[in-house]
């Protein structure tokens, strides 16, 4: 199966059970894509079922697995939360993410 966000046999089941989870809590919920940020194949998807309630950490930015594993263990281990900002802050290139406001970080 090819996993693309224009590909429906990926996409279906991936809405429907975040939709059923996002119907599962307040709308106050704030979900956070701790994943590839630079990819639509998840952002696209989540954005379309969470909208405003999907964010992102900031300090992802630029940054692949190793490191955004890195920085998510240092902070654990600090006690520190990231900093989030809003997935539909993401803009998608041809080949790559960027991002809107660099701001947030």
């Amino acid at each position: 199966m090819l996993i693309s966000e224009q590909n429906p046999h990926f996409t279906a089941p991936l809405e429907r059970h975040v939709s059923e989870l996002a119907d599962a809590v307040s709308t106050e919920t704030r979900f956070v894509l701790l994943g590839s940020i630079a990819s639509k194949k998840y952002v696209i998807p989540l954005l379309e079922v969470l909208g405003p309630q999907l964010f992102y950490p900031a300090e992802f930015t630029g940054l692949g697995d190793m490191s955004r594993g890195a920085l998510l263990f240092r902070c654990a281990r600090a006690g520190e939360e990231l900093a989030y900002a809003p997935a539909s802050s993401i803009s998608f290139r041809k080949t790559s993410a960027s991002f809107a406001s660099r701001s947030d970080r």
